[in-house]
C-alpha cells in the first residue's frame, strides 16, 4: 500500500510538473490585451483629409509670402554714382552691348571714349536686367541725363533672381 501511495503521489507530482511546462510558458508569453483600433469609418477620413488640406493651404501661403518677399529683395535696384567734375552737364549717351557706336561715343567697353561734352556709357552682357536709368542728382526727369557733378545708375531687375550689369564710361568736358 505504501508503494502504491508513493506511485500516486509520484504519478500526481509528474502529472503537476507536466502542466506546469505547458501553461507556465504561456502565460509568461501573454500580451497585455488591448482593444483593437476601429476601422475607419468615411466621416473620420474625410475628417483626416480636411486637416490635411489646412495644413497644405497653410504650407502653401507661407512659401507664397516667402517667395514674394524673396523676389521684392531680388528686383531691388543698385544704384552707383559717376562723380563727375564739368563746366556744364554733359549729353549722355548709352551704347548698348553690340550696338551702333555714334561720333560722340566711338569707343568701346574695352576701351571708351568720349567727344568733348559728352558722357558716353558702354554696356557689356546684361543679365536679368529690364532697365537702366542713368540720371542726374536732381533726378530722373529726363533719362539719360547727368549733371557737372555726376549722374546716378540705377539697375532694375527683370525678375526674381541675381541681376547683373557692367560696362565702362567715359566723360569729356565741353
Amino acid at each position: 500500500m505504501a508503494n502504491r501511495i508513493a506511485r500516486r503521489v509520484l504519478i500526481a507530482v509528474v502529472a503537476s510538473a507536466a502542466c506546469a511546462a505547458v501553461v507556465v510558458p504561456s502565460v509568461a508569453s501573454a500580451a497585455p490585451q488591448t482593444k483593437p483600433k476601429p476601422k475607419p469609418t468615411v466621416s473620420s477620413v474625410e475628417a483626416q483629409l480636411s486637416k490635411l488640406a489646412r495644413q497644405n493651404t497653410q504650407l502653401v501661403e507661407r512659401y507664397n509670402q516667402a517667395q514674394l518677399a524673396v523676389a521684392t529683395a531680388q528686383k531691388s535696384v543698385v544704384a552707383n554714382r559717376l562723380a563727375l567734375q564739368t563746366a556744364n552737364a554733359p549729353t549722355v549717351q548709352v551704347i548698348p552691348t553690340g550696338g551702333p557706336t555714334t561720333a560722340a561715343c566711338a569707343g568701346s567697353v574695352a576701351h571708351p571714349s568720349a567727344a568733348a561734352g559728352f558722357m558716353c556709357v558702354y554696356e557689356s552682357p546684361l543679365s536679368n536686367v529690364a532697365s537702366v536709368d542713368i540720371c542726374s542728382s536732381a533726378g530722373c526727369t529726363a533719362t539719360p541725363s547727368a549733371d557737372p557733378f555726376g549722374a546716378e545708375v540705377s539697375v532694375h531687375s527683370a525678375g526674381a533672381g541675381r541681376f547683373s550689369l557692367a560696362g565702362t564710361w567715359a566723360v569729356t568736358g565741353a
